[in-house]
């Protein structure tokens, strides 16, 4: 039986036809699918259960200029070294004791580092704790053995790079800019936080304001400011060991909250 004329052209629209028909129910069902609120109470439950100043941001930490610091100074560790640190904020409400001990050698990322961890007391008085009961945590930072730079951080959890780079500059005792420092250096960077899916720029200065003796300690006075569309959001001052190129003394002055706290290099045991 011969097929008629123009049954291929039929068939070939027939097709044409169906497939159009199943693509257009696939995009109606797609779409029309209810939009998922955002629970903003939970998203910020979940966050407090992580360390509030690394839980919340996707970091991207001092990509200007920062990369062209050259080194003068080599790491300073060893291992079996010991640097003890005591802290207070303005109001004496919080008085911490940190005790990094820098404990071996392990190879992260293709490179060796120096492990150093952290052992933190920390005794809140009234009204935000009874001024007895100490809180303990531990913390790990992972140091280039070559460029200072922090590839892992461990607290809670584990940052790599760029994060582990942000939790350092809150609560470490050395910093990889550190190994850079001289009289007059200025230098900028910047990191991008996100906060509830909406990024914003945060912009830093650092300028060397001169040499102090802090604590017997010959030390760069170095001033590292955080800016947020312009605003000033916080402080920090460190006093860095000329020598050494260890911390000596961090001040940091939160402008929003009024917050203000200090930490001292009291002893160092060394190997």
């Amino acid at each position: 039986m011969k097929k008629k004329k123009g049954d291929w052209k039929r068939k070939l629209l027939i097709t044409i036809v169906l497939v159009l028909l199943l693509l257009a129910i696939a995009i109606h069902i797609h779409t029309s699918k209810p939009i998922e609120k955002v629970n903003y109470a939970e998203i910020m439950e979940k966050k407090a259960e992580r360390p509030p100043w690394v839980g919340e941001r996707d970091v991207r930490w001092y990509t200007l200029n920062a990369t062209k610091l050259e080194r003068n100074a080599e790491v300073p560790f060893k291992v079996g070294d010991k640097y003890t640190y005591t802290g207070e904020d303005e109001n004496n409400v919080v008085n911490d004791t940190m005790v990094f001990t820098v404990t071996g050698i392990e190879y992260v990322n293709g490179r060796d580092t120096f492990v150093v961890v952290d052992n933190w007391t920390n005794i809140e008085r009234k009204p935000y704790g009874n001024g007895k009961t100490p809180r303990t945590e531990r913390e790990s930072f992972y140091y280039d053995k070559e460029t200072g730079r922090v590839l892992k951080a461990v607290r809670g959890g584990t940052y790599h790079m760029d994060e582990a780079e942000v939790l350092s500059t809150h609560t470490a005792m050395f910093l990889y800019w550190m190994l850079s420092l001289k009289d007059g250096l200025e230098w900028e960077g910047e990191r991008t936080l996100v906060l509830l899916n909406q990024p914003s720029k945060t912009y830093s200065k650092h300028k060397v304001l001169g040499r102090e003796t802090v604590n017997g300690r010959e030390c760069f006075k170095v001033e590292l400011k955080d800016f947020s569309g312009g605003r000033l959001i916080q402080t920090y001052i460190f006093w860095v060991d000329v020598k050494d190129r260890i911390l000596v003394r961090r001040q940091v002055s939160e402008e929003i909250m009024g917050f203000f706290r200090e930490i001292n290099l009291v002893s160092v045991e060394e190997a």
